[in-house]
């Protein structure tokens, strides 16, 4: 059983750990995501870390002494995988506890440190309550992996120190040399680490494609890296991050325009090359959303949402329309523009997640909580809401957050 694979579980119930006393869920709809089916009225056995016995709710009885959860007709689902978090030292059991309270019982550390391997031990052990933890070492931006054999190097280290994966993140100056990137995957794959997410900047998609790259962190990544996008998006993408002024392009006066229609091909056709490479994908819409809604009046739907009292009081004081760091940036003279822009980029974003998987293309769910306005745990609905509104089923959806990351991992 690969170890990623969720087990399923009630939204709100940690998974028990070998040892514990049974639980008995009585009068349950079980949703099967594998099959694409809801088993109605039913009663299931947990023992340890595994489902022992699933049956009709009347002919299914109780163990000896098994603690008894009434489940009144609600759904089972699987437990949630968010396959793009952080943490840190100060916030962590909050944010771990808040991830269990929505449902998610798997999830993946984005940048990680030995602090992290202890935590993920802990949490293995029981002695925190929280998901099943999985962590990449420190990033290659952070480690300044530039020259070829410093991508080795790395990657031996954090298969020695037990990471689970290596984080490509460039090599902090988007100047990562192509044969320092293919040696980097190359040395992941022979030593059985997956190598996950940030396509090299500086270098075409088709570069991710060749070398294997295991997955890729943001769709936006593949807008900023796929030439093919170039003529359509390329002189707003140089805007964003700043390498060109929106005063130097008066082409691009007036209405920011749909990028999907001049798209629709080239989407199609990358589609299918993702398919081939069995790249997964882990899109993380609900953080570009929340990039987007900062920068116009969706601010203040942003600072509506009930759940960011569970953020942390410093970060909630940063999270104001005067603070907000989208909102007052190098974007700020022309900030109109800019959303609109990035409400374009979004749209197509979401365009390109139904084609990838109509197209067969793995997509997880990840979230980048705690990021600004994003919290974790409450993130992966938002992510799941995303996934349906952009035109997948709910059971694509489910599966994006459940068998789809345990199958591609």
């Amino acid at each position: 059983m690969n170890p990623l694979l969720p087990v399923l579980l009630l939204a709100l119930l940690p998974a028990p750990h070998p040892g514990e006393g049974a639980l008995f869920l009585r009068d349950v709809h079980v949703v099967d995501v594998r099959a694409g089916r809801i088993l109605r009225d039913q009663s299931l056995v947990i023992e340890g870390a595994r489902i022992t016995a699933l049956g009709p709710r009347d002919s299914t009885p109780p163990p000896a002494g098994a603690a008894l959860v009434e489940g009144h007709g609600r759904y089972l689902v699987p437990g949630l995988c968010d396959m793009h978090i952080h943490l840190d030292e100060e916030h962590a059991t909050d944010s771990l506890f808040l991830m269990v309270a929505n449902g998610v019982t798997t999830a993946q550390c984005m940048g990680g440190s030995p602090w992290h391997l202890t935590l993920r031990e802990r949490l293995a052990r029981g002695e925190l309550l929280g998901p099943r933890l999985f962590t990449c070492g420190p990033t290659t931006a952070a480690l300044r992996v530039h020259e070829v054999a410093d991508a080795e190097r790395v990657v031996r280290e954090q298969k020695a120190a037990g990471y689970d994966a290596v984080k490509m993140y460039g090599d902090g100056s988007n100047t990562m040399p192509l044969e320092t990137y293919k040696k980097l995957v190359a040395t992941g794959h022979e030593l059985g680490m997956r190598i996950v997410g940030h396509a090299p900047r500086n270098l075409p998609f088709d570069v991710v494609l060749e070398a294997r790259q295991d997955s890729i962190d943001h769709m936006e990544e593949l807008v900023y890296t796929e030439r093919s996008f170039d003529k359509v998006t390329g002189p707003w993408v140089a805007i964003q991050f700043g390498r060109e002024r929106l005063e130097d392009h008066p082409e691009l006066a007036g209405e920011v325009p749909d990028f999907r229609p001049p798209l629709a091909e080239a989407v199609a056709a990358l589609a299918q090359r993702v398919r081939a490479a069995k790249l997964g994908l882990t899109a993380t819409l609900t953080t570009f959303a929340a990039i987007q809604a900062s920068t116009d009046d969706g601010i203040h739907a942003l600072l509506a949402k009930d759940e960011l009292r569970y953020a942390s009081p410093v970060a909630r004081e940063n999270w104001t329309p005067e603070r907000a760091r989208f909102r007052n940036s190098g974007w700020t003279p022309h900030l109109a523009t800019m959303a609109a822009y990035l409400k374009r980029h979004l749209e197509l974003q979401s365009e390109m997640l139904r084609v990838f998987q109509a197209a067969g293309v793995p997509v997880m769910t990840g979230t980048d909580a705690p990021f600004d306005y994003v919290v974790p745990g409450f993130a992966v609905h938002d992510e799941l809401a995303r996934f349906v509104a952009a035109g997948l089923t709910p059971l694509e959806a489910l599966r994006a957050a459940t068998l789809t990351p345990a199958e591609s991992s």
